[in-house]
């Protein structure tokens, strides 16, 4: 990652993290490496989402002082919140939006009916 080396503290447990993980790994049969990477990958997942949700709310409150202190139009920042917004995965965009609730249509129906079928068979 750029710049990481300027986190010292974070970057220093990561180092020592991943040195670790290498000798575990190093240790390891073949058909047991699979299950510690995974393991570590989803370890891995679950961090860097805090680290999103951390960087979100420290932008968000960013934005609050703006709004508060308004040395601009925020009108003309908005589409740029909303785009950054979106690249984080915060938000959708409408079309996103009807896809995710057709989708979940169709699942919420597939299980109405499975649950119908379960009842007659019993």
């Amino acid at each position: 990652m750029p710049n990481m080396k300027k986190y010292r503290e974070y970057y220093d447990r990561l180092t020592e993290i991943n040195k670790l993980f290498d000798n575990v790994m190093n240790e390891l049969e073949s058909k047991d490496k699979e299950y510690v990477t995974t393991i570590y990958c989803s370890c891995d997942e679950k961090n860097f989402g805090v680290l999103r949700y951390a960087f979100y709310l420290g932008y968000r409150y960013a934005l609050s002082i703006i709004g508060d202190v308004k040395p601009l139009d925020i009108g003309k920042i908005v589409d740029k919140i909303l785009c950054t917004e979106h690249e984080l995965a915060f938000t959708m965009t409408f079309e996103e939006r009807e896809c995710w609730k057709c989708s979940h249509l169709v699942e919420d129906e597939r299980s109405d009916t499975s649950e119908v079928k379960e009842q007659g068979e019993a």
